[in-house]
């Protein structure tokens, strides 16, 4: 049976990169937070996702809960459930696909957005429509993701490998792989197949890794750095126009649109660019684990008021 003896409540979101962990009170107070890797994923047993959550519960101090909400990024729910149930015995728990779009339906109330773009190491966009919600993109690494930190790390490597072939101006970007290439002969053919094997290392958190460096780097005017970033922004402009009703207001949340002011005034203008009618929200106090916070209370039973709401967004301790 779950345990009634604790008022604790436990809220989470996962992308590729990591794993934010809210221990919450009913009324919105954040007791303890800590963040772990992703485990985020296409396909179950790609990652140690139980040893994760026992992490994760070591590092909140082993405290008993009696809900958690879990909002994840990969289609990978059901591991997730099971990783769960076996560290939390009997605590009831829901895992939320964030791409779905209902966490952010169920804080509308307080967001006032008519869709959004969760960008991170993925990215995906949900429109809410009269006639219900509308999707783009969210199509995987492979396929899709263009716009993302990990479409933006994977473009520099593309463009890195391009300049070192000759085949495109790469810019100053050769600088953040040094450490990579720095001991090797790149005109001997054993000299590119090693940096071969080590630029295919690279997971998609060393990729997102790359989008603070690479956007500093426009800022500062490389133009091969500009040249990604602006494809990032163009992106998340074409999905926003792609997903939003008339007049809609789109709402920018995840890691993605904490590039800076720089970035977020190319997303500006190129969506207006699109679509005059429609503009963008931005707090850079939200983030999707405080929604799964909201959410873990709700589902706990209890309404969101605006005092919880102001609590959990400015991450009151009292």
């Amino acid at each position: 049976m779950p345990n009634k003896t604790t008022s604790l409540l436990l809220a989470a979101d996962s992308g590729g990169s990591k794993t934010d962990w809210w221990l919450m009170t009913p009324g919105g107070r954040c007791v303890k937070k800590c963040t772990t890797a992703g485990v985020a994923s296409l396909h179950a047993g790609m990652l140690p996702v139980a040893d994760t959550a026992r992490t994760a519960k070591a590092m909140l101090g082993n405290p008993p809960v009696r809900q958690i909400y879990f909002s994840l990024g990969g289609p990978n729910t059901l591991e997730i459930q099971e990783a769960l149930q076996a560290v939390w015995p009997d605590v009831p728990s829901e895992v939320g696909r964030e791409a779905s779009g209902a966490l952010i339906a169920s804080c509308r109330e307080f967001l006032r957005c008519d869709g959004a773009i969760l960008g991170g190491t993925g990215v995906t966009a949900v429109g809410f429509t009269a006639g219900g919600c509308c999707y783009a993109e969210g199509w995987g690494p492979v396929y899709g993701d263009l716009g993302s930190g990990g479409g933006i790390g994977l473009r520099t490597v593309q463009t890195f490998l391009r300049g070192l072939d000759g085949t495109e101006d790469s810019g100053g970007l050769a600088k953040l792989f040094s450490g990579m290439y720095a001991d090797l002969n790149l005109r001997d053919f054993s000299g590119r197949m090693e940096l071969k094997r080590r630029i295919n290392e690279l997971t998609r958190r060393d990729l997102a890794a790359l989008a603070p460096q690479v956007a500093q780097m426009a800022q500062g005017g490389d133009p091969a750095a500009t040249k990604i970033i602006d494809a990032s922004a163009e992106n998340m402009a074409a999905l926003a126009a792609a997903i939003a009703p008339p007049k809609g207001k789109i709402l920018m949340l995840g890691g993605l649109f904490k590039l800076g002011a720089d970035y977020l005034r190319r997303c500006e203008r190129l969506l207006h660019a699109r679509r005059p009618d429609c503009s963008w929200l931005y707090d850079e106090r939200l983030s999707i684990v405080k929604l799964a916070a909201a959410r873990v209370i709700q589902l706990d039973g209890h309404t969101i008021t605006s005092e919880t709401w102001c609590k959990i967004i400015n991450e009151r301790t009292s």
